[in-house]
């Protein structure tokens, strides 16, 4: 062994030395505000696991989670595949404009096959009516801002199989007549507060109502959403979560417990997005107390509906907002019990075309 390699091969041990030193001695994260998600701890031990390969890839996780300066070498990645001349990372386009955008790949036939179904099946179920409408991506209404290579799943597909759906009204016509303005989140996947309120507008014209005006009620800055997260990206301008007054509510979860519409325990935290409803509650009941003998709406929805529901507030008595993902009551059972007069499905194309839940809609 030669010189050069003797000191490449001292360099390369003790660098692999010091970092896992630093695994042992540096304290240990149980949540990434960065990445919005739990890290992965030490996983637990027994020749078992480790025989029928558990506990490796448990552990490799947990390295992978708990790397010294994590976030520092995910940043320095970033900054290296932008100098590359890189498009994407990580299912992530860079896009024009600060924009970074999901890359939709095309999904599967047979999922698409159930959830489509789930739809038709709930409406048949009913006696009362239910619309459906798809929200695009960023990608598809902002699609002059993707690289040039970019080559992203057509969503029109989607939205053309789901206009052959008599239950199916468009909003994409009305996002796109908006595509000049701010609709969409720069480093997050969802709508913002605009896009919300065009599509309020298109809805209440469905419903024969009269939309509202907005009124400003508090800004939000410095939101870095998912996708900045997921990316890795730095350097990035952030974006700002706007909130508008609602009429006087009563906002109560599954339990019948009070809790805010706007939680502002969110508002110095980085997934700032969740100011509404604080998350993703299995089940949130707006009652407006304005409005007796009204209409009351089932909206069965993803986190998109989340910044769209406190303006549906000032039309409805009664605005009961269902997520799939954690609620898996008959719907059919709920509708009749409450008082449904009318039933929204309301999902991003991504979400529509990918969730695993959305056929216990029909349950």
């Amino acid at each position: 062994m030669n010189k050069y390699s003797k000191i490449t091969t001292f360099t390369f041990v003790g660098f692999i030395a010091v970092f896992f030193l630093l695994l042992i001695i540096m304290p240990k994260s149980e949540f990434s505000e960065m990445e919005n998600r739990n890290l992965a701890q030490i996983p637990k031990f027994t020749f078992e696991r480790l025989f029928n390969g558990k506990f490796t890839a448990e552990f490799e996780e947990y390295v992978t989670d708990q790397f010294a300066f994590r976030d520092t070498w995910v940043g320095m990645k970033y900054f290296f595949e932008k100098a590359l001349l890189k498009t994407e990372n990580n299912g992530i386009y860079f896009g024009k404009d600060g924009y970074l955008m999901t890359k939709f790949v095309k999904p599967d036939d047979s999922r698409l096959d159930i959830n489509y179904g789930a739809v038709r099946k709930l409406s048949d179920s009913l006696d009362i009516p239910v619309r459906f409408s798809l929200i695009p991506m960023a990608s598809y209404v902002h699609a002059d801002k993707l690289p040039s290579n970019a080559n992203p799943y057509n969503q029109q597909i989607l939205l053309d199989r789901a206009a052959e759906m008599e239950e199916y009204f468009d909003l994409s016509q009305t996002l796109l007549a908006h595509k000049d303005e701010y609709i969409y989140y720069r480093t997050d996947h969802h709508w913002t507060s605009d896009g919300a309120y065009y599509a309020y507008e298109k809805i209440c014209q469905e419903y024969g109502m009269t939309p509202h005006d907005r009124v400003l009620r508090k800004e939000y800055p410095e939101f870095y959403g998912t996708l900045y997260s997921n990316a890795g990206a730095r350097m990035v301008e952030p974006d700002t979560v706007t909130t508008f007054m609602v009429p006087e509510l009563s906002v109560k979860d599954e339990n019948g417990n009070d809790i805010p519409l706007y939680d502002e325990s969110f508002a110095d935290k980085k997934d700032k997005y969740s100011v509404f409803f604080g998350g993703n509650p299995p089940l949130v009941v707006l009652d407006n107390a304005e409005i007796e003998d009204g209409e009351k709406l089932l909206l069965i929805k993803d986190s998109y509906s989340n910044s769209l529901a406190p303006y549906l507030t000032h039309n409805f008595d009664e605005i009961h907002v269902w997520d799939l993902r954690a609620n898996k009551t008959s719907i059919s059972e709920y509708v009749s019990a409450n008082g449904i007069t009318q039933v929204l499905v309301l999902y991003s194309t991504e979400n529509f075309a990918s969730d695993t839940n959305i056929m216990f809609m029909s349950k």
